[in-house]
């Protein structure tokens, strides 16, 4: 199996897609057989973009575009780990993604991923791509550690689910009719 880093995301500056190429260059130059796997986006997009990427990384990038549910799931299940260098993220989904499917986290160190991941991620400094492509080194030379984040990102994941909401609201909602049931 090719090792590979996903990255799932628009090709946009917020979401940080220049940090992420210029640290697979860098990761790429000392690791041939790595490969960047980009999900998102439209088909449209990035055909621009594909034309300016570094010809020595070219090929080893792939784009996939919009996914099904079922391709973005094997992606996950099969990928070395998740990047998500984002500059900001309000409700960030593909880290619980990811952490869901059993795959390690890389994520940008800013407040949103700090909640949503907690002890489930190596962090790395959005801003530095240096910062981020050894915050991805570190998974990829250390499987101890990567087991460690797939079973936390398990963990983490499940305090996410539909059925971990639901109790949470029908908690607030049993306090707040108890407040009131107090003041009657």
């Amino acid at each position: 199996r090719v090792p590979y880093i996903l990255y799932v995301g628009a090709l946009s500056a917020g979401k940080n897609y220049s940090g992420m190429m210029a640290a697979f260059a860098q990761l790429a130059g000392e690791r041939p057989d790595l490969r960047l796997v980009v999900a998102g986006g439209t088909a449209a997009a990035f055909a621009p973009v594909n034309s300016i990427l570094d010809p020595a990384i070219r090929d080893r990038v792939m784009f996939l575009g919009q996914v099904d549910d079922d391709v973005l799931a094997d992606a996950y299940h099969h990928a070395t780990c998740l990047a998500f260098p984002s500059l900001y993220e309000a409700s960030p989904l593909p880290p619980t993604e990811a952490m869901a499917h059993g795959c390690p986290v890389v994520a940008a160190d800013i407040p949103s991923l700090r909640e949503r991941c907690g002890d489930a991620a190596v962090y790395c400094d959005p801003r530095e791509a240096a910062s981020i492509a050894r915050a991805i080194a570190r998974i990829l030379d250390d499987s101890a550690l990567a087991a460690d984040l797939r079973a936390a990102g398990a963990r983490r994941a499940d305090s996410f689910s539909w059925r971990a909401c639901g109790e949470s609201t029908l908690r607030v909602l049993r306090d707040v009719a108890m407040q009131h049931d107090m003041r009657s």
